[in-house]
């Protein structure tokens, strides 16, 4: 079988964007963009010989390119969620960084983050599954970070079902870094139902308090009593209930 394939999607200032698509032993598959390394699809057999679609993304490049879009699928970094007043020391010296994010705070990662970038895609595959390995140099003062960066994301598709993201960041001067992944998953598949029937699990003991535009205060509260409690699997729907 062929778990590997690369075709180009679109293209940005001249230089072609691929569109990676890794396929498993039981027909499950996984379509990823080095633009922004974004996951576009994954997809599920629907049981009648096609495929069932579980991410949310579009089918062309260029809304995706959209300076405003919900980051759909996309990797995002250096920091995910906001850095209060755009600013940050290390070391008794303060960072600037760009105002991306509301009450002038910087959100996930500036105007030109991760989900911005051009990323370097390589695929391989083996006897059981395939992997996309993503890779970016993020350089010293982009959108205000200090020191180089390079980084690493690699997704894996493997025939027992799993999907794996793996992040790796190498720095040459100290700074902050905490990535993450925007992708909406809805498990059922989108030809199916919503997202109400699934579970939801967080293995956490407190949650981080924010202010009204959504920042994190550095305060952590306990889980224990609130709606916040995921330690035990609670269904959506009694969740968008506000059932505890």
């Amino acid at each position: 079988m062929q778990r590997v394939e690369r075709s180009v999607l679109g293209e940005l200032n001249g230089k072609p964007i691929h569109l990676f698509r890794l396929s498993n032993a039981n027909g499950m598959v996984a379509e990823l963009l080095e633009f922004g390394g974004r996951i576009k699809a994954l997809c599920i057999p629907d049981g009648q010989g096609g495929l069932d679609n579980m991410s949310v993304g579009y089918d062309t490049f260029e809304p995706y390119h959209a300076r405003f879009n919900p980051w759909l699928g996309a990797l995002l970094g250096r920091t995910a969620s906001r850095v209060t007043g755009a600013r940050f020391q290390i070391d008794g010296k303060t960072y600037n960084l760009s105002a991306s994010g509301p009450a002038g705070s910087n959100m996930h990662g500036g105007f030109v983050g991760f989900d911005s970038r051009v990323w370097t895609g390589e695929a391989d595959s083996d006897a059981t599954g395939a992997t996309l390995k993503l890779t970016y140099l993020s350089p010293d003062g982009e959108e205000g970070y200090p020191g180089n960066a390079s980084v690493t994301v690699t997704y894996r598709l493997d025939d027992d079902n799993r999907f794996h993201m793996d992040w790796e960041a190498v720095t040459d001067a100290p700074t902050i870094i905490d990535m993450s992944s925007h992708v909406y998953l809805n498990l059922n598949g989108f030809k199916n139902r919503d997202v109400m029937n699934e579970y939801l699990k967080v293995n956490a003991s407190y949650y981080l308090e924010k202010d009204a535009t959504g920042t994190p205060t550095g305060n952590f509260i306990p889980v224990e009593g609130s709606v916040f409690d995921l330690r035990t699997p609670k269904l959506l729907e009694e969740l968008s209930q506000g059932a505890v």
